[in-house]
């Protein structure tokens, strides 16, 4: 599929929704189209890797190109090149997928996403109840006409749900996918300008699935101390890589009512990776605690 820039027009019964901690990874150009143009999304020049939109209001998205590593690393690079606060983004997958059952045009979010060759899964946090339901989602390597597993199928989304879970919380990473082939319907006459026209048609449930997450967005906990995370990275030398690891585990911390004493436990590590280990077991001895309990 070509990435041709095709013009959708606006859904007048959209409700605009005006703050957003938000980055949208789409595989094509012909995906990210409708949401390019309900956001009112600009280009950034700066950005040669990929392309990368924004707008004043916090909407981010980037076209990866079709692929685990590709979703996988421009997940990340949208991440971290316009400023996201690691913990409390909330970060989507939206594009289109097979289905051997469901028609054409329908829209699923995943309950679980699967890593068919490698068998590796993740499981979202189900905190949002959508009218079009939930259903698995396995990511291939190559494109597939056979519809080998149970649930929706492509060949992104177990790269971006491997990246976004290092970057934010369970509850604000998801998959959200228009079917466009199924059994009766393949998907040889899909063109850029149908699959634009199937993602335009589903925005009106996108945005409400958008608008549940950032209620569940707002009723999350502060991310993390600020305080305490420059302090230890002043303290150590550490990649950016540890840095999102830190920012992580400090929330975790926080949540579990730790944070007031999170300093004392970390004072005698010499080295940002004795800090990451030492932070881990702190957290596992306090989650077997609570079990316990």
């Amino acid at each position: 599929m070509k990435h041709n820039n095709i013009r959708i027009k606006k859904t007048a019964t959209l409700t605009p929704v005006t703050q957003h901690d938000l980055y949208i990874v789409c595989a094509l150009d012909a995906e990210a189209r409708p949401l390019i143009n309900h956001f009112k999304l600009k280009r950034l020049p700066q950005h040669s890797a990929w392309p990368v939109y924004q707008n004043p209001q916090g909407v981010r998205l980037i076209v990866s190109g079709m692929g685990k590593s590709h979703s996988a690393a421009a997940c990340a690079y949208l991440f971290a090149s316009t400023g996201g606060e690691t913990g409390h983004g909330i970060l989507l997958n939206i594009g289109l997928c097979g289905h051997a059952e469901h028609e054409r045009g329908h829209l699923l979010m995943a309950d679980k996403v699967i890593d068919y060759h490698s068998g590796q899964s993740w499981y979202p946090a189900l905190v949002i109840r959508p009218q079009c339901g939930y259903t698995h989602l396995f990511s291939f390597e190559q494109p597939q006409t056979s519809y080998p597993a149970a649930g929706m199928i492509d060949m992104e989304a177990s790269g971006f749900y491997s990246s976004a879970i290092r970057l934010t919380s369970a509850e604000l990473a998801h998959c959200i996918k228009v079917v466009s082939d199924n059994k009766r319907q393949s998907s040889s006459d899909l063109n850029p300008a149908l699959a634009s026209e199937l993602i335009s048609r589903q925005m009106p449930s996108i945005i409400e699935i958008i608008q549940q997450l950032e209620k569940t967005q707002a009723r999350l906990p502060t991310p993390w101390n600020r305080q305490v995370f420059d302090t230890l990275c002043a303290e150590h030398r550490c990649s950016v890589s540890q840095q999102h690891q830190l920012k992580r585990l400090l929330l975790r911390w926080q949540a579990l009512g730790g944070a007031a004493t999170v300093m004392d436990a970390l004072a005698p590590c010499k080295s940002m990776q004795d800090l990451l280990r030492q932070l881990e077991t702190e957290l596992h001895q306090q989650s077997l605690g609570l079990s316990i309990n």
